[in-house]
């Protein structure tokens, strides 16, 4: 249990990452805190703060906004490759689907506002069309092929669009936390891992 004056406002935990809101100057105290609880030692909490508004969290940026709010965006690390199960590699289809419906899902799930979910969008477009041509070499021959996916994003969008209405009026927990919550400019954000 923390002190009150190191106590979080907001802890998210999954396996070993961990994500809080804690008052500016503590995240130190708070990580050292944390490694006092194993009296042997066994547990170390390494700890992350946020640069330039921004911190990380599994797949997702949260980066503050000038009004206190917070954004969402998938999270890429520098050395990510984009690469993804190749088309034209002898898998069944539905893992090929999967691969689909995972970036796209995330990329609905994830970012918070329309112009960047539109970007996201794009890039996942531009990812798959990659892999597929490798599997259909004449696919950028092909008329409609463009109109045809723009219509499958635009379907996803409308979709989401209506969850985040429906999420709204029933009271979604994780859209709240998502596009309602605030920071306050006297707070953290702060991000450990346990090695």
């Amino acid at each position: 249990m923390a002190p009150v004056e190191r106590k979080p406002k907001f802890w998210k935990r999954y396996v070993d990452d961990v994500l809080e809101l804690i008052k500016k100057g503590q995240v130190r105290n708070q990580a050292d805190h944390i490694n006092t609880t194993d009296p042997a030692g066994n547990i170390k909490s390494l700890y992350e703060e946020e640069k330039d508004k921004q911190i990380s969290f599994l797949d997702t940026l949260l980066v503050r906004q000038e009004d206190g709010s917070v954004k969402l965006l998938v999270y890429r690390k520098k050395s990510h490759t984009d690469q993804c199960l190749n088309f034209s590699f002898h898998h069944p289809l539905n893992h090929k689907l999967a691969v689909i419906r995972t970036l796209l899902e995330r990329c609905y799930s994830i970012v918070t506002e329309e112009d960047e979910r539109k970007k996201e969008e794009e890039h996942v477009a531009k990812l798959l069309k990659r892999s597929i041509s490798v599997a259909i070499p004449s696919l950028d021959h092909r008329q409609g092929q463009t109109e045809h996916r723009g219509e499958i994003f635009e379907g996803r969008s409308k979709e989401s669009k209506e969850h985040k209405r429906q999420s709204q009026k029933y009271g979604c927990r994780a859209t709240c936390e998502r596009t309602e919550r605030g920071i306050c400019k006297n707070s953290e954000i702060s991000r450990h891992r346990h090695s």
